[in-house]
């Protein structure tokens, strides 16, 4: 990266050689020190890139090997100095601008929390701003060690913290300690149902099952209780607690409802379009060229966005293209057997959301037209366990 901008500051020259020695051209400028790159042959004439330094020094290796070469292209930052020499304000505007911009890019921005879930990354930021960290202090004055380490110890449910600055971007990467259930292994607990539905299948591995196949069950019902009754023969003779441990599956149903217009308007795009291109620092848009846009109905799409680097460093600013499609709006009509077809589509769709661990054993599907409208209401029969473990009411804990 840096190689290449030196290169770029200094400027060079594409050029291309021919003749009968252009190896022994090549090697005669390698021997006297010129820096050659990215070169190429095609149609047995050889292109090469040459510094703006050494290119005087090539005529005479033409001169000695025989051969001729002509320059192809130039660039660099002298040729563009030249090219706009006659323009004092932009050749002013230039290197006041690349000032700004180091200027800007010594501050803080920034800053991006991953990781965390129990711990509210409005905290961390609040913390970090307590101890003078926020978006517009000099990024040279933070300690990233130290920060992480304040980390740590200010929230307890963070294990480990990791603090770097990439550009103007304070990231701050956490892991948070393992979370502890809230029901342990050894405390009375019940099983409640989770949802409405029909028993299908029950396995108990500890407690008392209180409903069996076929049972309709709601949601919070005792599936199985944490309760054991200890009997002498048919006499109660006491009572035990423990953590009730059940699979249970119910047959549940879903109900999805969706709408479809047999009258719609769809977007058919001219072709037409314009181009608009602009730069943004930190956040802030400063347009290039602003396009006059008369049409109706259009809409944004980018093209590119091209971010800048120093090696590591990121600067805070970038060049983006945007190009606006200009379309006309046509009202168009499907059929009602379309409409059904775009119906089913769509209610995939949200069956697909909605019933991830479920075994779906059947689906209705009832459709209304009115008023060009086509309405559906769609039921779905699934197996799925419902099962649910919560803590004991006799001892006041309530439900997790």
């Amino acid at each position: 990266m840096f190689l290449a901008l030196w290169n770029y500051l200094q400027g060079y020259v594409i050029i291309k050689v021919y003749g009968f020695s252009t190896e022994r051209f090549i090697n005669m400028a390698s021997y006297r020190g010129i820096h050659i790159w990215d070169m190429n042959i095609e149609e047995g004439c050889v292109y090469i890139k040459v510094s703006l330094s050494d290119f005087k020094m090539l005529k005479e290796c033409a001169k000695k090997t025989g051969c001729k070469f002509e320059i192809i292209k130039r660039y660099g930052f002298p040729f563009f100095v030249n090219r706009y020499r006659k323009r004092k304000i932009l050749a002013l505007g230039i290197p006041l601008f690349i000032v700004c911009i180091y200027i800007l890019s010594s501050f803080l921005w920034k800053i991006d929390i991953y990781g965390n879930d129990r711990v509210s990354k409005t905290d961390i930021l609040k913390m970090l701003d307590d101890n003078g960290i926020s978006a517009g202090v000099l990024k040279f004055n933070i300690d990233t060690k130290e920060t992480a380490k304040k980390i740590i110890e200010e929230f307890p449910d963070i294990s480990w913290a990791s603090v770097s600055i990439n550009g103007t971007e304070l990231i701050v990467k956490v892991s948070e300690t393992i979370e502890k259930t809230t029901i342990e292994d050894n405390t009375p607990s019940d099983i409640i149902s989770s949802k409405d539905g029909i028993i299908e299948g029950i396995a108990v591995s500890s407690g008392t099952p209180i409903v069996k196949i076929g049972d309709v069950v709601y949601e919070d019902d005792t599936l199985v209780s944490g309760e054991i009754i200890l009997k002498d023969g048919e006499e109660e003779v006491g009572k035990e607690y423990t953590a009730s441990k059940a699979q249970v599956f119910a047959k549940v149903w879903y109900e999805f409802y969706n709408e479809v217009p047999l009258v719609y308007n769809e977007n058919i795009y001219t072709g037409d379009n314009k181009t608009d291109i602009y730069i943004t620092l930190n956040g802030v848009m400063f347009n290039i060229i602003t396009p006059k846009i008369e049409y109706e109905n259009y809409d944004t799409q980018l093209v590119y966005e091209k971010n800048f680097s120093l090696g590591d460093y990121i600067l805070p600013f970038s060049i983006v293209k945007n190009t606006y499609n200009e379309y006309n709006v046509v009202k168009k009509q499907r059929t009602e057997e379309e409409a059904k077809l775009l119906t089913e589509y769509k209610i995939e769709e949200k069956i697909m959301e909605e019933t991830v661990d479920c075994n779906i054993i059947d689906k209705e599907t009832e459709y209304i037209l009115k008023d060009n409208i086509l309405y559906s209401k769609t039921i779905v029969t699934a197996i799925e366990r419902i099962d649910k473990q919560v803590k004991r009411s006799d001892y006041g804990i309530g439900a997790n």
